[in-house]
């Protein structure tokens, strides 16, 4: 059985006996080349289902009568939407509990 010596790539290299630098390095960045491409490959899945998702969330609510512009305007008041909504369920929580008699 031969056995692979791992040495450089030189006009000594016989076949079968020594495995030249440059073959592993040509492996290796085939490795790191397919795993970055699967890498791109499912980013790229992730965007083309985002933006189906995103596609159908409009043309429902088109059906419904509101406009793209509706969907952006709420979403640019998403932070204060939140901040009411936190501070009426702290509001609400603290009358409970005031009820409750935890004061």
């Amino acid at each position: 059985m031969e056995e692979w010596i791992i040495g450089t790539s030189c006009s000594l290299c016989f076949p079968g006996k020594i495995m030249p630098t440059n073959l592993i390095i040509l492996i290796a960045a085939l490795i790191v080349a397919l795993l970055v491409f699967r890498a791109l490959l499912s980013l790229l899945k992730t965007v083309i289902s985002t933006a189906i998702a995103l596609v159908v969330i409009v043309i429902i609510l088109m059906v419904f009568g509101f406009t793209p512009q509706d969907l952006i305007q709420e979403i640019i008041n998403l932070p204060q939407t939140l901040q009411q909504l936190v501070t009426e369920a702290r509001k609400l929580l603290g009358d409970l509990v005031g009820i409750a008699g935890f004061d």
